[in-house]
């Protein structure tokens, strides 16, 4: 049947806007009320999406639509940073510390009535996978994408995260820290480098003073994590990292593969920080092959 003129391109972008669907609003494991999606079979095997810490569900849906055509894909989006659809705003504080956000790994697992899954962690949402690895065996196997690791002495970091960690560490001391802090960085100037296509995913925790003192809180649990404690986690892993990373400094994930004992680094000659967000076809192709050879019995004996 003929179709009006644009009109299938218009109807896959309305797909595109739709996807993934109204969050489920699930509780962690202390209350806290968490905005989630599940997409893909149902009875297929699972993947916990970790997105970066404060980012909206947008930033990850490229690697949702990429991987729920074989696997049950769940996702949530950070606590404490996103107002429920009432009307009741952001609600109390809640804990911010590593253990709570690894919590919630397990909590979204609960609510969607899932066993076990594998853990597919996003520059700081890395750290989050690692440590519920580290605490739970229901994290049956990890993907680490160009982690945001605090490893003391161990390997160097970038002049962005020395950067964002004293910024996080101002905000997270108090409101009126954090209202200063956000009449600075809503002049124009400082919103010229965000990347034009995501930047209104990429601005949401530093839209408010409120978010931003929350996000203080939040990212700066994950950014001064001493994750070797965290190195001993037993699930098969992928930590993947580009050379061409200059947000979080490659030399963390190389350690990190190196002294996790089923690790596999895989260092990609292209790709910056947030190009690992885009889940182009190279990305999808290589966390396909890991997922691939942890969820398929025959492939895993081999």
């Amino acid at each position: 049947r003929a179709t009006a003129d644009g009109e299938p391109q218009r109807a896959a972008t309305a797909a595109r806007a739709a996807f993934p669907g109204p969050p489920v609003v699930l509780p962690a494991r202390d209350g806290t009320p968490l905005r989630c999606w599940a997409v893909g079979p149902e009875d297929a095997p699972a993947v916990a999406v970790v997105s970066a810490c404060g980012m909206p569900v947008g930033l990850a849906v490229p690697w949702l639509a990429a991987l729920s055509d074989r696997y049950r894909v769940v996702t949530w989006e950070s606590r404490g940073l996103f107002a429920a659809d009432d009307g009741s705003g952001l609600g109390a504080q809640p804990a911010h510390d590593l253990d709570a956000q690894s919590d919630d790994v397990l909590a979204v697992l609960d609510g969607f009535g899932i066993g076990h899954a594998h853990a597919l962690g996003l520059c700081g949402g890395a750290v989050i996978a690692l440590s519920a690895a580290a605490r739970s065996d229901r994290v049956s196997s990890l993907s680490l994408w160009h982690g945001d690791w605090e490893l003391g002495a161990e390997a160097p970091k970038t002049a962005h995260q020395h950067d964002i960690a004293s910024l996080l560490a101002l905000v997270a001391r108090g409101r009126p820290q954090a209202a200063a802090m956000h009449r600075l960085m809503s002049r124009p100037t400082a919103l010229q480098a965000l990347r034009p296509d995501i930047a209104h995913y990429l601005i949401h925790p530093y839209a408010t003073p409120e978010l931003l003192h929350r996000y203080g809180l939040l990212n700066g649990a994950l950014m001064t994590a001493d994750c070797r404690r965290l190195l001993d986690a037993p699930q098969p892993a992928l930590v993947v990292t580009s050379g061409r990373d200059t947000t979080a400094h490659p030399a963390g994930s190389a350690f990190v593969a190196r002294h996790l004992p089923r690790a596999r680094l895989c260092s990609l000659p292209e790709g910056d920080h947030l190009t690992a967000f885009d889940a182009g076809d190279e990305l999808v192709a290589l966390a396909r092959e890991f997922l691939h050879s942890v969820t398929v019995p025959d492939r895993r004996a081999t």
